[in-house]
């Protein structure tokens, strides 16, 4: 026959495939695959490539072992992190996790004096893709390598945060507190080790001062931070807010009044949204001012739709819905809330914040009067997922409220002891 244009062809059914590529010898599949690789790649455009990059490093990398210039072996090193970050962010954490691997496998010898800026994006991202897979030993080996080849303290954070959360997630929480404080400092951040009523007071007073003669309103109209150690030193502060409340509540006052203090110095960052929401808890939950409270967590929401990022947007609504919205609105509308942030969270790898919002939501359930068996069932599906992540502490909390549940709907000697699986 006589094609035109550009025909493209396939297999009528995968086991036609199969059939052809067990024709195929073994001695030649690596060549092959590399071949078919090579061809992809060459003949896509950019936009081609995002598109086709898990063929096309899937061929390659099997392939790899014919690949002998380093020129080539750095590109698809750098492959292998464009499809490893792709991976990460559809969700696909264990394949994510190969090809981060892969990409480090083909680093030189010398990768982090010669190929600096390639070798701290790969293994920063492998850490955060064996987090995110549960394997957390990966993870501790990942972030030790950083941390003694980083040349800057900005790339240092990196790994800190991802520390932070793991400690965090496995209730290690004055451990969590003691990293980021020391990473903070080198940050020019200084958070106390006993936070006392004085250092709370002052801290408070100072903000007072700062805020004075500003509407809570018209903080949204801040200007946008460009200090990028201090956009540092706030994506920090943002994710202590569990950790802290959970192990130094008393930090929590100073920690709000720093963020705040710093939005205010500095400019609004798509972290201010967390510092604005975690001061309208203290000044909710701490100090009782809930009509002020309640306007800083509406600011929150506000420059979290304006900056229109969803990093932090599972940690805003848990503080939102958890602490400040059932002052003012519905219980059912705090609800909505939450389980928003838990499907928020589990979408962008949040699995912290996103284990403490299902919690919650089903405190609320059980606290505002559902009928238990119309819930209960479905407990053991979101337990099954914080099992999975490795988010234990949130899953104590959410075993205790399944407890709860039971001797409720159950005829118990002891019903008012929580004894169960």
């Amino acid at each position: 026959f006589k094609a035109s244009g550009n025909p493209t062809y396939r297999f009528l059914h995968d086991r036609v495939q199969q059939a052809a590529y067990s024709l195929i010898p073994d001695s030649e599949k690596k060549a092959t695959h590399l071949k078919i690789g090579q061809l992809l790649l060459q003949n896509s455009s950019e936009i081609q490539q995002e598109e086709k990059i898990f063929d096309i490093v899937r061929h390659l990398n099997q392939g790899e072992q014919l690949i002998t210039q380093q020129s080539e072996r750095e590109t698809l090193a750098q492959l292998n992190l464009k499809a490893g970050q792709k991976a990460r962010n559809s969700t696909a954490y264990s394949a994510a996790n190969i090809y981060l691997q892969t990409g480090i496998e083909l680093l030189t010898v010398n990768c982090w004096q010669t190929q600096y800026e390639l070798t701290i994006n790969l293994y920063v991202a492998a850490a955060e893709a064996a987090y995110l897979n549960a394997d957390l030993d990966c993870m501790e080996q990942m972030a030790a390598r950083v941390l003694q080849e980083a040349q800057t303290i900005l790339d240092k954070i990196k790994i800190y945060k991802i520390q932070i959360v793991a400690q965090t997630a496995q209730s290690k929480l004055l451990e969590a507190i003691a990293v980021a404080r020391d990473a903070l400092l080198q940050l020019g951040v200084e958070l106390p080790t006993t936070p006392d009523e004085a250092k709370i007071s002052k801290a408070l007073q100072t903000l007072a001062g700062q805020q004075s003669g500003r509407r809570i309103e018209e903080l949204i109209d801040l200007p946008v931070m460009s200090d990028r150690q201090t956009q540092a030193a706030m994506e920090m502060l943002g994710m202590l807010f569990v950790t802290v409340f959970q192990g130094m509540p008393g930090l929590m006052p100073i920690l709000s009044a720093t963020m705040v203090s710093l939005s205010l110095s500095f400019g609004n960052t798509p972290a201010s949204t967390v510092g604005y929401a975690i001061h309208a808890m203290v000044l909710c939950a701490f100090l009782e001012e809930v009509e002020t409270g309640y306007s800083f967590g509406r600011l929150s929401l506000n420059l979290l739709d304006g900056f229109n990022v969803r990093e932090f947007k599972c940690t805003v609504l848990l503080l939102f819905g958890s602490f400040i919205q059932h002052r003012q609105e519905s219980l059912r509308a705090m609800m909505l809330t939450v389980k928003d942030g838990y499907a928020t969270g589990m979408e962008t790898g949040d699995f912290l914040n996103a284990g403490y919002c299902i919690m919650t939501y089903f405190s609320a359930n059980l606290f505002g009067g559902v009928e238990l068996d119309t819930w209960e069932p479905e407990i053991a599906g979101y337990r099954a997922v914080l099992v999975q992540t490795k988010q234990y502490s949130a899953q104590t909390y959410l075993d205790i409220t399944q407890q709860a549940v039971q001797n409720l709907r159950e005829t118990r000697i002891l019903s008012d002891c929580l004894i169960g699986d």
